[in-house]
């Protein structure tokens, strides 16, 4: 988000913070709008998915007077706006830049969103194996860097 911009989806994430989950492995991405919870990586993935699963029953209330829901992913939950998903960011900020070609690449099922809005409209890919709305697949990181030095 550039300076003087206005956010894709207002949202005050402030009264969270303090209640941040302590568990061990677990790191947090604050996206502005949103905050990415990831456990990809802990030294036990096990436990600290079993930490945030803890942690989220005692948030719920929280989390619902803030207008905020969880929405799983890989190895990661994230706490964003009720109702708000990866498509309807994706257009709106195709909306803010008209006349561009977006290209959008993922490998998580939260972008399952974002591939489905832009059908039509810009090139999407997933990164690795299984089902998809992306009109695209590309392996593995190797070759979603490839791909990019090649056309863009």
């Amino acid at each position: 988000m550039g300076q003087g911009s206005t956010p894709l989806f207002p949202v005050d994430l402030a009264p969270l913070r303090p209640h941040l989950p302590p568990c061990p492995g677990v790191w947090v991405e604050d996206k502005g709008y949103a905050l990415a919870l990831h456990y990809r990586g802990a030294q036990d993935e096990k436990e600290a998915a079993r930490c945030l699963e803890v942690w989220l029953e005692g948030m719920r209330g929280l989390l619902q007077g803030l207008g905020l829901e969880v929405l799983p992913g890989k190895k990661v939950l994230e706490i964003k706006p009720q109702g708000v998903n990866k498509g309807q960011a994706v257009l709106r900020l195709l909306a803010r830049h008209p006349g561009h070609t977006p290209v959008y690449i993922g490998d998580d099922t939260t972008d399952e969103a974002a591939f489905l809005a832009l059908k039509g409209l810009g090139l999407t890919f997933k990164v690795g194996e299984g089902p998809t709305a992306a009109e695209g697949r590309l392996r593995d990181v190797e070759e979603v860097v490839a791909y990019l030095k090649t056309y863009l």
